[in-house]
């Protein structure tokens, strides 16, 4: 047995560049502890003296050796480890003693290179790699309109699996917003048919298993994890809760008391506060991707609408997907999904609600919207407008305009914040959905007396976009950024890849948009991040608004904005 440990040396040898007179002197040393087999020799001083042969194995400088009592420590332990290991060799009959020698590197003379990792601009990379693929990968689709997809990925003993639908707020009735986050609440902490509330939680506690459900504006997913011997019992408790839910009345309080106290708590953080504002605006109060529950509302949701509701969106139809992935067998997988999910009766036109078009312009634009918070030291502004699809012909440009503003490097965060002080955070982000227009947002958190030199910059900034080519340089980067991005996360990751490939058929997507995407992005240039923000960042159109303490915000925005252009917004709008 061999190895190496570095010790204080008594003598050190000072040297020092002739670029760097006025820098202090360097120390160079280096010593080897050896741990080495050897044969023949019969006692410790002898196995010394061929120490002194051995070569040094590196060089350090002494600003980055350990304090000097470290260093006394470290060769005491060394030595007495040498020392023992010696003793022990030799009256231990048939072995082959492993002895501590120590050996100096040779003084140097002369200039010494700093030791150090070398410019970023001599490292080169290797070509990025193509995306993963999902092979092999099991598809169906049961006559009742399901859509199974199963893959088996044996890197991690577990097994995961969820079911999507087009379940969510969007069905909500006006009177009864929160009616499918209630459900989706309810299904399963109520419990089933099979399984009361209390047994279900007692049951996946012993087998260290989870199930657990959420809601969107237009999805509804249940979704479990178990190791793969409880596959089948977790599976069919899931496809108990879906298929027949108790909805018993007392848990149903318990959700409703849960719901008013995250109303009573959501104008607490004045971020969530501006960016819930500013979805109204954008959308309009009704949309369901502004409109928020009230007390009201979620005391009008009562048993029989969860039913009801239930019977009428729970179930599959066109749209309806099971995916099953992990530590699995296929073959039982889908006998498996088959036997809980395979007679599950189908939805024939199933009520479906239409989304009502957004305000484009937006009757707001142009002016300065003012909420007040009282109290509140700093500020927070927004200002932005509709967005679109990932389906935008620019999407691949604007993804990286997204790159090139945001973060640290970005031109938001460097300018505004690094450079000018203007913001504690900065942003600009332009944010898509899948079937319905996202948003573009830009903002970000600053001092009361700086709101309209932030609003300002952040303007000069984005018209920069339409005014300026981008350098090659910070194209170069952008560029890389979102490509390495998507190769870093999906690559190593086939279940996020398989969980895109479902999204994507859910929402009418091709199989293969982010191979797509990928190649669009590569051939972003210049003149294409140009044109992407002269027409899909229009600051004519742009909402602005400003949280704050309305006593101190109001006569500085009124006195720069001018005082026809600045406008109160109740934030209970």
């Amino acid at each position: 047995m061999f190895g190496s440990l570095c010790v204080p040396k008594k003598r050190f040898t000072t040297l020092q560049t002739t670029k760097e007179k006025n820098r202090r002197p360097t120390d160079l040393y280096a010593w080897t502890v050896v741990l080495q087999p050897k044969r023949g020799l019969s006692n410790l001083s002898e196995r010394r003296k061929q120490s002194r042969s051995l070569r040094p194995t590196f060089l350090v400088s002494r600003s980055e050796f350990p304090p000097l009592w470290w260093r006394r420590l470290g060769g005491a332990i060394v030595l007495s480890a040498g020392l023992f290991t010696g003793i022990w060799a030799q009256s231990t009959p048939g072995t082959r003693p492993a002895v501590a020698q120590v050996s100096t590197c040779a003084e140097t003379s002369g200039p010494v290179a700093e030791l150090g990792p070398a410019p970023w601009e001599t490292l080169t990379f290797p070509a990025l790699p193509p995306l993963p693929t999902l092979e092999p990968l099991y598809e169906e689709t049961f006559k009742n309109g399901l859509h199974l997809l199963i893959l088996e990925d044996h890197q991690v003993p577990l097994v995961n699996g969820f079911l999507l639908s087009e379940v969510g707020s969007w069905l909500d009735p006006p009177e009864k917003i929160g009616l499918a986050d209630t459900a989706a609440a309810l299904l399963r902490e109520g419990g089933s048919i099979a399984h009361s509330a209390t047994d279900l939680d007692e049951f996946l506690a012993n087998r260290a298993a989870s199930i657990e459900t959420s809601s969107g504006v237009k999805s509804f997913q249940i979704a479990f994890q178990s190791e793969p011997s409880d596959l089948e019992s977790v599976l069919r408790a899931m496809a108990s809760l879906v298929r027949a839910p108790l909805f018993p009345a007392t848990k149903l309080e318990l959700v409703k008391q849960r719901q008013h106290a995250s109303i009573a708590r959501r104008n607490d953080e004045p971020g969530l506060v501006l960016r819930r504002a500013f979805s109204k605006l954008i959308y309009g109060k009704d949309s369901p991707f502004a409109r928020e529950p009230t007390d009201e509302t979620i005391d009008h949701v009562q048993r029989e609408d969860l039913v009801r509701f239930h019977a009428e969106n729970f179930g599959p139809d066109s749209n309806t997907f099971l995916v099953l992935y992990g530590d699995l067998d296929q073959g039982d997988a889908r006998r498996l999904a088959a036997d809980t999910f395979g007679d599950w009766p189908r939805l024939f036109n199933p009520k479906r609600s239409t989304l009502p078009p957004v305000p484009d312009p937006n009757p707001e634009a142009s002016f300065v919207l003012l909420a007040d918070k009282p109290g509140l030291t700093q500020a927070q502004v927004v200002l932005g407008e509709i967005g679109g699809t990932f389906r935008d012909s620019l999407y691949a440009s604007l993804d990286v305009i997204n790159a090139l503003m945001n973060g640290l490097g970005g031109r938001l965060f460097d300018e505004l914040r690094s450079r000018q002080g203007l913001a504690y955070s900065v942003y600009g982000v332009w944010s898509p959905k899948y079937n319905y227009p996202g948003v573009f947002m830009a903002g970000g958190e600053t001092e009361t007396t700086q709101v309209p030199a932030l609003i300002d910059g952040i303007e000069t900034e984005l018209r920069r976009l339409d005014n300026e080519l981008v350098s090659s340089n910070e194209l170069t980067y952008a560029k890389d950024f979102v490509l390495n991005s998507m190769v870093f996360e999906l690559a190593p990751n086939k279940s996020e890849m398989l969980r895109r490939l479902v999204l994507y058929r859910f929402h009418g997507y091709p199989d293969d948009f982010l191979v797509q995407l990928r190649s669009a992005i590569e051939q972003v240039n210049a003149l294409s991040i140009q044109r992407a923000a002269r027409e899909r960042i229009r600051d004519e159109s742009f909402v602005i608004l400003v949280l704050g303490d309305r006593a101190k915000l109001e006569p500085i925005l009124r006195s720069h904005f001018g005082p026809d252009l600045v406008h109160l917004y109740p934030l209970d709008r």
